[in-house]
């Protein structure tokens, strides 16, 4: 039921959508420029080209601002199920190499992020939460159809097969992010996916 308060307009300025989203860009702009350690509220104001208090007013602390901008970053890779292992592997490298080349700084994030992990895990939690979370789940339901059909061994451990498939897409980003044009091999994915399946399928 209604009330009378909810008719009362509270103290102080709406909240603009639009500088909130200034302030989430520039902190991850700033983020991959200079790092967490070296990373201020000020800098980021400037950039967002708000003061500080408003910035205060939304988050309480750098932290909290940097999980909520990191928590912004919305990438779409779907899993396949094509009903065969080699191209739904193929489909799932494909795509994850892809976010890098489309996303250039969301792969310079990671990397950056990457590099000061043991400062701030909670960070970089947020942000494989954001990038990998969604699609682990995905990616078991692709391996555990695979070994129905008899595709994979049924002893295989799933989570062997997912650190197998990413390490190269990782190890492909964090080199990509450092060598300047660096692009990844047309065929890269073929690759990965046919020297995985030599070791996970039925002998």
């Amino acid at each position: 039921m209604a009330t009378i308060s909810d008719g009362i307009r509270k103290p102080g300025r709406p909240r603009s959508a639009q500088a909130d989203q200034r302030i989430l860009s520039a902190t991850l702009e700033a983020l991959v420029d200079v790092g967490y350690e070296a990373l201020s509220i000020e800098a980021i104001a400037a950039r967002a080209g708000v003061g500080k208090t408003t910035i205060y007013r939304r988050w309480s602390s750098k932290d909290d601002l940097i999980i909520a901008a990191t928590d912004t970053i919305r990438v779409h890779v779907p899993v396949p199920n094509t009903g065969n292992l080699r191209n739904d592997l193929l489909a799932l490298a494909r795509g994850a190499l892809e976010v890098g080349v489309t996303y250039p700084e969301i792969q310079k994030l990671f990397t950056r992020t990457l590099s000061e992990v043991k400062a701030r895990p909670e960070v970089f939690q947020v942000l494989v939460g954001r990038l990998i979370q969604p699609r682990i789940q995905g990616f078991i339901e692709l391996v555990e159809r695979a070994k129905a059909r008899g595709e994979v061994r049924r002893n295989l451990d799933t989570s062997i097969v997912l650190s197998i498939i990413m390490g190269p897409v990782i190890y492909d980003w964090v080199v990509g992010s450092i060598v300047e044009g660096k692009q990844f091999a047309p065929d890269l994915a073929e690759q990965i996916v046919d020297g995985i399946l030599n070791g996970i399928t039925p002998r």
